[in-house]
């Protein structure tokens, strides 16, 4: 036990000697900045390298958030680096002020990285092991963390679902030894992120009468028309979708969502039990009025949107292949004041 003691204090030493040789002796560093340094890491083997970095980012003081507040964070990044998880090319052989910058763009990159996956379940950790394993450099690490940053955005599209609806999306898309890259490609296709929950007509006609804030104006011919007026009722309507105004919590999200695309405070669901719950056009939702004089295609742009949130097409074809313009023109009828 004795002889592991002298071996630590004899690496402390070494280090706090080779940072006093590059740093402090021939004054690059002062000895204000020397006993902050000597603060974070009380001499340890790291101290060596804190100094690199802590001499490096004074020349950018921009990068600084408060100087001991920054240099701790790197100071913990790096007694907590786990070689297993989104490793650093070259971790151990860092001698260069110019192999220091691209140091520290990975240290930068992996925390970022680190708080995205804490945003992940549990069964994308599990199956996403060969990425996290994968050894990286600056540009590739950039690269990733926008990658899944983007990722992570589409994944969050999937808040508006129960556990049992998400659980089933995440089966299909977290399977064993998956990448990142067949991720990316799985959230473009938008048709992989709506359905997941088996809503049937007698529960829409149920979740209707039991709610104020809708309202039953058409069943025929197994479709409904519903009047929502209230973005906690289209959110409780439209769980299977990616309308802007399901997802999310807050005023910063759904709310604000809701109240910039809907028509005085109000929108219609049409819902067709003719097709499945994870066909785009099994629910659509009117937004907006639809200029039923005007044959202009763009006229109607983007007042229909189906469960991808994508505009329909033709919205007065729409229209006329699911309800007829006669019921369109009667029920469609938004206050406008």
């Amino acid at each position: 036990m004795k002889s592991l003691r002298n071996h630590i204090r004899k690496i402390i030493s070494e280090n706090i000697q080779l940072a006093d040789k590059i740093y402090f002796k021939i004054k690059e560093l002062s000895e204000e900045d020397k006993n902050l340094i000597l603060k974070i890491t009380n001499g340890d083997n790291y101290t060596k390298l804190i100094s690199d970095i802590y001499f490096y980012l004074k020349k950018y003081p921009y990068k600084m958030n408060g100087i001991e507040k920054t240099m701790t964070e790197y100071y913990n990044q790096l007694k907590n680096y786990d070689k297993n998880i989104f490793p650093i090319n070259g971790f151990n052989n860092i001698d260069k002020v110019e192999e220091i910058s691209k140091f520290v763009c990975c240290l930068d990159y992996r925390e970022k990285l680190l708080k995205l996956y804490d945003q992940l379940p549990s069964i994308a950790i599990r199956n996403l092991k060969d990425d996290i394993k994968k050894p990286r450099d600056c540009n590739s690490f950039g690269d990733h963390q926008n990658d899944l940053d983007y990722f992570v955005t589409h994944l969050q599209l999937l808040s508006n679902k129960n556990e049992e609806a998400k659980n089933k999306i995440y089966q299909k898309m977290f399977k064993s030894n998956i990448s990142l890259e067949d991720l990316l490609r799985f959230v473009e296709e938008k048709e992989n992120l709506i359905g997941g929950y088996d809503i049937t007509k007698d529960e829409v006609l149920k979740l209707v009468s039991d709610n104020n804030d809708m309202e039953l104006l058409f069943d025929k011919n197994n479709v409904l028309i519903v009047k929502v007026e209230s973005p906690e009722a289209i959110k409780e309507i439209g769980c299977n979708s990616l309308w802007c105004f399901t997802y999310g919590t807050g005023f910063d999200s759904a709310y604000r969502q809701w109240y910039n695309y809907s028509t005085n405070n109000m929108v219609y669901v049409i819902i067709d039990f003719k097709k499945s719950i994870d066909d785009p056009d099994f629910m659509n939702v009117v937004i907006k009025p639809i200029d039923f004089k005007n044959k202009e295609e763009e006229i109607n742009d983007e007042k229909i949107y189906d469960l991808k949130n994508e505009p329909q097409y033709n919205p007065i074809r729409y229209l006329q292949d699911t309800i007829g313009i006669s019921n369109a023109k009667k029920l469609l009828t938004f206050k406008i004041y």
